[in-house]
Parts: structure tokens; C-alpha cells; sequence
């Protein structure tokens, strides 16, 4: 043991080959140099294995093998180097070196011509990850655009839902002019809908400019309306429709159509590119799915005005008087007010058919309409209850107040002339009986019993006069 500890002393250690003994400090830096080297040497050949094992069809794969041989070669002469200085192995070594020697050449030889094989590689991947990004911002370009088109497309899709539950005119307007706006179909714009038998268009609702609420639309001088399809603003359209002016900026009018008859116009304004094909397809959606909602509320509309209204005089019929008056009832008693019956009935008025004919009644009858329908306020109800009788619904009105009004009404029958084919039909004159809730009954039904009562005292007591429900035992 003392002399194998020896062994590594200054004073008994001679490196073999040399002339000059070393010290233990500058043999020990030697050993654990070469040591630290011959092993990172080693790792690296390893390294390679491991990446190639897993990059199997990398390019220049023999070069890196090739490599890897001349570093492990590296690390072999290092390692004899620490082995030479305690057991002089001098034909290994050189060997070793040797072997280094020829691989190291080889690498140098292959090396030299590979590097412009690589630089053309390297462009030609370069050249490839640019083209990549190219094609990868076109992606993310049409990915956003599909996108865009989905959402319009979603917008679209909940505009038509919307629009088959709107129940209103009101609502129709709001879904469309609120779609317009989310599509961004110009910074402005209106949605107007027809009078029924006119050719004149109100705003229903807008988007953008407070100034278009309010504005009517003249549809004879609507360029969209007399083509019948989308309209551009030009100088034609500038100087026929008020609604237009030149502004610097573009504007489209297109027609809400159903049935060859024009329901409406949707005008945008302040358009970026009206000419664009996708700006006009999308309008195009809009306009198609609007024009036949429209169509469906029109004609709702139609049907429930006619369930509700007499086809003769237009007014309403006795089944809206059934669902209006416990409303009216309810409203009364609610607020601690009053409601008025006041019930017509024109006199003679068989004795009228006899005489003249049924379309002579008829004239009689739409004659007595327009006169009851002239001189009702916006809360007031005007019904047709049968045959030559018609009621009035009068909330908020005295009794003294509805005597009154039925009294201008009486008159104005009284001095109108009424004529049939060329033949005066004489005097019309009406009985009119008033009653009064919640002063002459309990309900509704109760105040139309007495105001009825009230009728059949007015024809006793002589015909074309007014009787009106004294108190609630009469």
C-alpha cells in the first residue's frame, strides 16, 4: 500500500518519457483535463446516435456518423494520453492517432464539398418556411374571412328568427334596421313600410342618423320602387327623391317586394363600396328574408283585421267589443275612473230596405260608420253590434261628456243627404241610449244592459232622440 501510494508523490513520481519530473499539481490538471475531455468526447457521439435514431430520414445522416467516429476517436487519444503516464503504451497511442488522423481527414475531405450542398439545403428550407408563412397568413386571412362570413351568415340566420316571431310592424322594423347595422351595411340607414292603399312610406325604424326618423318616403319617385330591384343613388335618383343628396358617399335603396306589390324600402347609407359583389349578395339575403316576413306580418294582419273588423263599415265587430270591454272594464275600476256605453240604432231602418233595397241600406249604413269613426278619439272603440245597431266604448268620459258627443253625432245624421243611384234616401235619424260604469252596474255586460235599455226608451219615447240611465235602479 506505502509504495503504490508512493507512486503518486512528488518526490517518488517520474512521468515515463520525460526528463523532468513533474509536479503532482501539474500532473493532476493534466489527467483530469484529458479525462474531462476523452468523456464530453464520448457523450457527443451519443448524442448523435440518439438524434439520429429519432431523425431516421434526416439529410446527410452518413455525416453525421462520420463525425460522430471522429470525435469518439478524439476522446480515444485523449484517454490513452492519461494512460501513457503510468503505463507507456506508445504503438496504442499512435495507433490511435492514426485512426484520428484518417478520420479526421475523411470528415474534412466529405465536409469541404457538403457545405455548399447544405447552404443550397438550408436556402431551399428557408425558402420553404417563407413560403410556409405566406401560405399560412393566407390561411389566417381566409380563416378570418369565414369567420366573418359565418357570423354574417349567424346574423342573418337570427334576423330570420327574430322576424317569425315579431308580431308588429314595430318589431318587423326594429329586427331589420338592428341586422342592417350589426352587418355593417353602410353607417346609416331606414327602413320605411307603405301606407295601406297610399304611395307613401314612413319610417319604421333607422340606424345611425337620428334625422332619417320621422322622414316620408314618396314611393312614386323611388328609383328602387319603379325598377322594382336595388337602386343606386345617381343624378336620376338625386333629382327625383328628397331623401338624397350627393355627400361623397354611396348610397343603395332596394324594395321590399312580395307578390309583385311593394311593401316597403330599405335604404343604406354612406356604403363603402355599394358595387362590391359580397356587399350586394348580403343585402340581397337581407331584402329576400325581409320581404317575405313582411309579407307574413301584412298578412296576419290582414286576416286578424278581418276577424275583428265588419267587412261593410270597417268597424270593429262584435267579437273584438267581446275581448275589448272587460279590458276597458278592468282599466276603469283599476284607476277609479269612468266608462261610457253609448248605443245607436238607426230608425226605420227596415222600412229603408223595403223601400230602396239592401244596397241602399248598405249606403245608410257605411254613411252612419264614417260619421260614428270621425268623432272618435285614439282610446275611444267603435263597434258594429248587429244589423243597424253600433255601440261606442267611451273611456274616461262622463255621462255628460258622451250625451254630448252623441248629440253632435244625432245631428250630423239628422242634416246629412244621403243618396242611393241618383235617389235621396230622406231623413236618417238614430236612437241613442247612455249608460255609465260603474254608476248604472256593477260590470261591463251590466252598463251595456242599461245603456240597451236605455235605446229601447229612446224609440218608445218618439225615435231619433238620446236617453241616458238616471240611476242604477231605473
Amino acid at each position: 500500500m506505502a509504495g503504490f501510494l508512493d507512486t503518486f508523490s512528488q518526490s517518488g513520481f517520474l512521468p515515463h518519457g520525460y526528463c523532468f519530473a513533474w509536479s503532482p499539481g501539474l500532473l493532476w490538471t493534466m489527467v483530469i483535463s484529458d479525462m474531462a475531455i476523452a468523456l464530453a468526447y464520448y457523450s457527443i457521439p451519443l448524442a448523435l446516435l440518439v438524434f439520429l435514431r429519432r431523425r431516421r430520414h434526416i439529410q446527410f445522416h452518413w455525416m453525421f456518423l462520420l463525425f460522430g467516429v471522429f470525435i469518439f476517436a478524439c476522446g480515444t487519444t485523449h484517454l490513452i494520453a492519461v494512460l501513457n503516464i503510468w503505463q507507456p503504451a506508445y504503438w496504442l497511442d499512435a495507433i490511435a492517432k492514426l485512426i484520428t488522423a484518417l478520420v479526421s481527414v475523411a470528415t474534412a475531405i466529405f465536409l469541404w464539398p457538403l457545405v455548399p450542398v447544405a447552404d443550397r439545403y438550408i436556402a431551399q428550407r428557408e425558402n420553404d418556411m417563407r413560403e410556409l408563412e405566406l401560405v399560412n397568413a393566407k390561411f389566417a386571412q381566409t380563416l378570418e374571412l369565414l369567420n366573418a362570413r359565418s357570423a354574417e351568415l349567424d346574423r342573418l340566420n337570427r334576423m330570420s328568427d327574430q322576424l317569425q316571431k315579431a308580431d308588429s310592424l314595430e318589431e318587423f322594423g326594429a329586427v331589420v334596421s338592428s341586422a342592417a347595422d350589426d352587418l355593417k351595411l353602410g353607417v346609416a340607414g331606414a327602413v320605411f313600410l307603405a301606407r295601406p292603399q297610399s304611395t307613401l312610406a314612413d319610417v319604421s325604424a333607422y340606424w345611425g342618423d337620428p334625422e332619417l326618423s320621422g322622414h316620408v318616403l314618396p314611393m312614386d319617385d323611388c328609383q328602387a320602387v319603379a325598377v322594382e330591384d336595388v337602386a343606386a343613388q345617381d343624378a336620376d335618383c338625386v333629382a327625383k327623391c328628397s331623401l338624397f343628396r350627393f355627400d361623397g358617399h354611396e348610397h343603395l335603396c332596394v324594395p321590399l317586394q312580395a307578390n309583385e306589390e311593394i311593401l316597403g324600402v330599405v335604404q343604406f347609407r354612406g356604403l363603402v363600396d355599394s358595387s362590391d359583389a359580397h356587399v350586394r349578395a348580403l343585402i340581397e339575403t337581407l331584402r329576400e328574408r325581409a320581404s317575405v316576413a313582411l309579407a307574413n306580418i301584412r298578412l296576419r294582419e290582414n286576416l286578424l283585421a278581418k276577424s275583428i273588423r265588419d267587412p261593410l263599415t270597417g268597424l270593429f265587430n262584435r267579437r273584438f267589443l267581446d275581448e275589448a270591454l272587460p279590458l276597458e272594464e278592468a282599466r276603469a275600476l283599476r284607476s277609479n275612473s269612468v266608462l261610457c256605453v253609448v248605443m245607436f240604432d238607426l230608425d226605420r231602418f227596415k222600412a229603408l230596405n223595403d223601400s230602396y233595397g239592401h244596397d241602399a241600406g248598405d249606403v245608410a249604413l257605411k254613411t252612419f260608420a264614417r260619421l260614428l269613426q270621425g268623432s272618435v278619439r285614439s282610446t275611444d272603440i267603435a263597434c258594429r253590434y248587429g244589423g243597424e245597431e253600433f255601440l261606442l266604448l267611451l273611456p274616461g268620459t262622463s255621462i255628460g261628456e258622451a250625451a254630448r258627443r252623441a248629440e253632435a253625432i244625432r245631428t250630423a245624421l239628422e242634416m246629412s243627404r244621403v243618396e242611393h243611384r241618383g235617389r235621396s234616401l230622406g231623413v236618417l235619424t238614430v236612437s241613442i241610449g247612455i249608460a255609465e260604469l260603474p254608476t248604472h252596474g256593477p260590470d261591463g255586460h251590466a252598463v251595456m244592459r242599461a245603456a240597451d235599455k236605455m235605446l229601447y226608451r229612446a224609440k218608445q219615447n218618439g225615435r231619433n232622440r238620446i236617453e241616458l240611465m238616471q240611476d242604477y235602479a231605473a
